[in-house]
């Protein structure tokens, strides 16, 4: 993990540079060369690809590696996400939410004793003409009024807001569950 880090880290040094160049690929159309520069940025912060199994490539590579790091982290992960054809909720939106979401979980796990089982699941579907999204995970906070929100979570509620969507969230008995709708 210390390695994958410092990988991680000397990448996101040059992450400015690496969009500069990425903009100028793809304001030309140069795809094949978009697509090697990806891989290897990927490449050079020890991330993998999985296949497709939500229907979003974009969710897809994010949900593998928050699984290779709970998997790391000795957390049971258990995810059932399929996004709908169509969705009309960007990427990068998608991005911001899930994202968010797992690395607040993976947080909690982290902080919850060895001693307790820590878990993962992550839930996505159409209900209704919606997408429903739910994370559910173990963490050491009491109640929602010990809930101190972060930079996350904000960004979370100002992207769920953009779609008049509802997030719901609620601490019992040791377990965080969180609740996304969106239109």
């Amino acid at each position: 993990l210390e390695e994958q880090y410092h990988s991680l880290e000397r990448l996101r040094h040059d992450m400015k540079n690496h969009i500069i160049g990425l903009q100028r690929l793809l304001d030309n159309q140069e795809w094949n060369q978009m697509g090697d520069y990806l891989r290897n940025m990927a490449q050079a912060g020890g991330l993998e690809c999985a296949g497709d199994m939500t229907g979003k490539g974009i969710v897809d590579a994010l949900l593998y590696y928050k699984y290779t790091k709970a998997n790391h982290s000795h957390i049971r992960w258990e995810c059932d996400v399929h996004i709908p054809p169509g969705c009309p909720v960007s990427d990068f939106d998608l991005c911001v939410i899930f994202g968010n979401i797992l690395d607040n979980a993976l947080e909690a796990c982290t902080k919850t004793a060895e001693s307790k089982e820590r878990f993962i699941r992550i839930h996505a579907q159409t209900v209704k003409k919606c997408l429903f999204l739910e994370a559910i995970n173990n963490t050491d906070i009491s109640d929602t009024h010990s809930l101190k929100p972060g930079i996350g979570l904000q960004n979370v509620k100002d992207t769920i807001n953009k779609y008049n969507g509802t997030l719901s969230i609620d601490i019992d008995g040791g377990v965080f569950r969180i609740s996304v709708l969106l239109p």
